[in-house]
């Protein structure tokens, strides 16, 4: 299953709202801040209980090994080429009604973030 990203035009810090996402899209933080994980993450939710997963995308590089090139015996050895991008699970977090979490990077390395349930949901990232 390839998967869709929703991804801004690069910049340093990166706003989605309620107008610019939906319930089921996936965040693509890492392309959006430019090919860096968030420095922090901060979800708000003020209509109601929204709920996102944090780095539920998981990427498939093409291995080399013996079998493939025995250069790279014994141990596959990943190369540059992405293969595909896989959805996996990842546990829900719960952003209660008109509150907030967040996090900094020291606590939660963040590439993208997945859009569970939404109501009145802002993801600020930098």
């Amino acid at each position: 299953m390839a998967v869709t990203k929703n991804i801004l035009p690069i910049a340093d810090y990166q706003v989605w709202t309620s107008a610019n996402c939906a319930e089921g899209d996936i965040l693509g933080i890492y392309e959006s801040l430019g090919g860096r994980g968030a420095k922090s993450v901060r979800i708000e939710s003020t209509g109601g209980i929204s709920t996102v997963r944090f780095n539920v995308v998981k990427q498939i590089y093409k291995e080399h090994d013996a079998l493939h090139n025995p250069v790279f015996a014994p141990a596959p050895n990943p190369s540059p080429l992405l293969v595909a991008e896989i959805e996996e699970a990842a546990p829900d977090v719960v952003v209660g009604s008109n509150s907030y979490l967040e996090w900094s990077a020291s606590e939660l390395s963040v590439r993208d973030v997945k859009v569970v349930t939404s109501s009145g949901l802002r993801v600020i990232v930098t």
